[in-house]
């Protein structure tokens, strides 16, 4: 998991903080969390379900399809 610089030893609004950038058409996710509240794994598990869910976004504006993660369908303007 990326990594963003920041001080270990300051005080954070949530206790988990993620970046989402464009990075040469591609997207790029960066977490930054404590490991007294979170386990690495955790933050992998979150990691890997939001790509799964932007892959269905992006599945979903290609086939016209509504996305859905699990069980749930999610709506998803046809503008995309």
């Amino acid at each position: 998991l990326a990594q963003l610089d920041h001080n270990p030893n300051g005080l954070r609004r949530y206790p988990i903080a993620i970046s989402v950038d464009v990075v040469e058409s591609r997207f790029r996710v960066s977490y930054v969390y404590s490991s007294r509240l979170h386990r690495k794994e955790t933050i992998e598990n979150l990691s890997d379900n939001f790509r799964k869910f932007m892959e269905s976004v992006v599945n979903s504006a290609l086939t016209k399809k509504e996305p859905s993660v699990g069980r749930i369908a999610i709506p998803v303007p046809t503008s995309f």
